[in-house]
Order: C-alpha cells, then structure tokens, then sequence
C-alpha cells in the first residue's frame, strides 16, 4: 500500500539530437516518460515521480511509459510460471521420464526460473541497442529530510551516447550536484 504520492516535473534541457533509446537522428518527438521511484517499509510505500520528456524515434516512443519490472515483479512472475507450469507437468505425469515425473515440483521451479529469466532478458535488450522499457530511468534521489525539497537526481542511462548529450546539455547542474547521470547498457 503506497500512502504518500507525489509528482514533480525535473525540467531538464533535453536535446534533440537523438533518440534516448535507440540513438537515431531521424523522426524524433519528445514525449512524457515518467520516472519512478517506490520505497516500501514493511506495508507503507512513498512514490515519487518525476515527469520529464525525452526525445524518442517512432519505433522507440511505446517504449517512454514501461517501467523496468523491479526484482519482486520478476519474482512474482516466476512464481505464476511455476504454478503453471506445475499444474501442466501434473496433468502430463504419465508421458515424462521417470526421472522428472518423481521430482515435478523441483522441474517446474527450475523450469519457471529458466523461462523467466530468459524472458526478462530477452525484453531488456529488444533489437541490439533498443531496449523495451525505459532507456531512462530513476536510479536514486536525494531528498531533505525537513522540506522533502529534491537535492540530488541520479538518472540510469541505457544509451551511453545520449547519456553524453545529456550530460552536456545539464552541465551546469551536473556541477552542482543536483544532477548524477550513470550509464549502464
């Protein structure tokens, strides 16, 4: 249960010169991508968004809204594939080897796992560079404890050229400290 929310938009400079995801020149248009972050402690969450545009290609711009799934996500959906996958190896009992008809749960863990993990990364690196969430994302912010005044914004980068662009264009508040920018492919 979240029980704090807030919204706020970064306004950084964020040039045009190509596109945060996939690094094309050609076709780009800023569009709205929110950048989340949710802290839980025990059942109460605060989630803060920031909103700010970014420039995407044509191809590129479904990709602004997804958000990265965080490890419980990934967790979670392991846990439906294994149930399902379990269920079917029950069903199938009398056509397996003996070897995985006497370990069917043990076949659907590791099986989900296996299923799982490859889908995720198969969806983090969709066509080579282009991935099929956020290129950019919120790795970390630094609040005032008193006013809840933003003091630092880390951003996670994908596309190292565009963090590049970026870091240049916001130099000014790279200096100062309110502005982190990391790159991770």
């Amino acid at each position: 249960m979240i029980s704090i929310e807030q919204t706020v938009e970064l306004n950084l400079t964020t040039p045009l010169d190509n596109c945060c995801n996939c690094g094309a020149t050609g076709g780009l248009n800023l569009y709205q991508t929110p950048l989340r972050r949710t802290r839980f402690m025990l059942f109460v969450g605060t989630q803060l968004t920031l909103l700010e545009t970014f420039p995407y290609c044509p191809k590129c711009k479904a990709s602004a809204p997804r958000l990265r799934k965080n490890l419980m996500s990934k967790l979670l959906a392991a846990c439906m594939v294994c149930a399902a996958l379990f269920l079917i190896l029950v069903l199938s009992a009398s056509g397996l080897p003996k070897f995985v008809a006497e370990n069917l749960f043990y076949a659907a863990v590791i099986g989900a796992a296996i299923a799982t993990g490859v889908y995720f990364y198969l969806r983090e690196k969709e066509g080579g560079e282009r991935s099929y969430y956020q290129p950019v994302s919120l790795a970390d912010v630094d609040l005032d404890f008193r006013s809840g005044a933003i003091e630092c914004v880390t951003l996670k980068l994908r596309n190292a050229a565009y963090a590049r662009v970026l870091a240049k264009a916001n130099a000014e508040t790279m200096r100062v400290g309110m502005l982190k920018i990391d790159v991770r492919m």
